[in-house]
């Protein structure tokens, strides 16, 4: 891994969304709650950046995400969210 790479996450990040055909993934956050990107368009990051920002699709809402709360990031099942684990919250 890239030394100067300030994300941990950023590898498994990029990798989904350069993803050819797209699909959904979750960003899941150590306090519990997952945000789904729906759209490649709909997200922006850098591997030096300390947040991720996501539009959910809703207007003009916008989550930021600080990279210390990244816990995990993974492909999302078909729905609206994860069925294989305990939901909290998933915008």
């Amino acid at each position: 891994m890239d030394s100067r790479l300030v994300n941990t996450w950023y590898p498994r990040l990029k990798e989904l969304y350069y993803r050819e055909p797209f699909r959904p993934f979750v960003i899941r956050k150590l306090d519990g709650d997952a945000v789904r990107v729906r759209r490649r368009e709909w997200i922006m990051f850098h591997p030096r950046n300390r947040t991720i920002r996501v539009s959910t699709g809703r207007g003009e809402e916008t989550l930021w995400i600080d990279a210390d709360a990244v816990k995990e990031i993974e492909l999302a099942s078909g729905g609206n969210h994860d069925s294989r684990r305990p939901q909290n919250r998933i915008r």
